[in-house]
């Protein structure tokens, strides 16, 4: 294996580069392989299930936050142009192969929001958009075709105007406009005799909508789309009466065979399978528990104000792109920190984040069996994987 790696070290891939740092070197040889860029704080919504906009909802986190920055400038913040103009130029020469352009608010809210996208494509970085889709006109939807965004994902959450209002407070009769809007991302790439951009409807599953699974499918077939995306949340203060409990399992199992028949029907990608397992735990529940975080070699999260956090679970601030560049933090003594942390044993998260609610424990999982492989499979394993996640749609 030390041999593997000294060649890694020397000429490999970036992709190769990445893993090597993770589970050899324990420290970073490459940039991240992906960067999510909070490019905006302010929403139009207040989704009953989002920590950061809902109403009444206390949170240790976000309030560790607002300690060192004030919550109304904070909340009105949007990312300035040229901090992230650079910042691309940076990524994409250290090796960042993806980004995504999402935010504690509504990124469609951010005026250069198409600017945004044609310059990370210019340096030939793969671009991904979250929207709520209410302000998803054809107008923009041709915009945003037109400057190349390679994924869209709209976070839908429902299947009916009736479940949308009750989830979706400041969109209460938004549901037709956000399903027009995707039916426009399709037409507008079939009209440009493009597949770009990949689209998916997400769906945050709660007692809410539970019902609804089998319709989500349906409805992100009816549009067009290439793929349904389901999620569920785990429970914080002041929103325990929404995640799924063990009450709602006969009604998530037999939605989740709806959904099944339907995106099989239509030609869907689902994530039903990992879905499924979340809720009825498996083995894949276990085998996260406790295992080392990679994160901090390859991903990172940069806010509208210019700071940098580990993942999406943290606002744990490891650095400030307004005073140094993204390597000099990327590098720095608080996030080889970080990586540390993620490799102690613990039971619990790793300070300063959320590390039960955590969204890239499958990649974690892949980089702990390569670690554990024998030589050249393990690591194609890894490679595999890491090739069809970064890079393939």
């Amino acid at each position: 294996m030390s041999t593997l790696l000294g060649t890694i070290r020397r000429g490999g891939t970036t992709l190769a580069r990445v893993a090597a740092g993770a589970v050899g070197e324990g420290k970073p040889l490459t940039g991240p392989l992906y960067v999510q860029f909070g490019i905006v704080n302010p929403c139009n919504y207040q989704c009953v299930f989002c920590w950061d906009q809902a109403d009444g909802i206390p949170d240790e986190v976000a309030a560790g936050y607002y300690e060192d920055h004030d919550r109304d400038d904070h909340m009105g913040a949007m990312m300035d142009y040229d901090l992230y103009a650079r910042t691309v130029v940076e990524l994409a020469a250290q090796g960042t192969r993806r980004i995504k352009l999402v935010g504690r608010g509504e990124p469609t809210l951010h005026p250069r929001l198409v600017e945004m996208i044609r310059h990370a494509k210019r340096h030939g970085l793969r671009v991904g958009l979250t929207t709520n889709g209410s302000r998803l006109t054809k107008e923009l939807a041709t915009e945003i075709v037109d400057a190349g965004v390679d994924e869209l994902e709209i976070s839908t959450n429902a299947a009916s105007v009736e479940s949308y209002d009750r989830i979706h407070r400041g969109g209460e009769g938004n549901f037709e406009r956000v399903v027009e809007g995707a039916r426009s991302i399709v037409r507008v790439r079939a009209e440009r005799g493009r597949e770009a951009p990949h689209l998916t409807l997400s769906f945050v599953v709660v007692r809410h909508n539970v019902h609804e699974l089998g319709a989500m499918a349906r409805l992100a077939g009816e549009v067009g789309a290439d793929a349904a995306a389901f999620r569920q949340i785990e429970p914080f203060p002041g929103a325990e009466h929404l995640p799924l409990t063990a009450e709602d399992r006969p009604a998530v199992g037999a939605g989740i065979e709806q959904a099944r028949a339907e995106a099989g029907r239509r030609g869907l990608s689902t994530n039903l399978d990992y879905f499924h397992d979340q809720i009825f735990g498996s083995e894949i529940e276990e085998s996260f528990k406790g295992q080392p975080c990679y994160a901090g070699y390859y991903f990172s999260v940069i806010l509208a104000d210019g700071s940098v956090h580990p993942c999406c679970q943290s606002l744990r601030e490891l650095g400030d792109l307004r005073t140094e560049g993204f390597a000099d933090v990327w590098r720095g003594a608080r996030y080889q920190e970080f990586r540390e942390q993620g490799f102690e044993p613990r039971s619990d998260s790793i300070p300063g984040a959320r590390c039960g609610e955590c969204g890239l424990c499958v990649q974690n999982a892949v980089l702990r069996a390569g670690r554990r492989g024998q030589g050249v499979g393990g690591w194609l394993t890894v490679l595999s994987h890491w090739n069809r996640t970064f890079l393939d749609r």
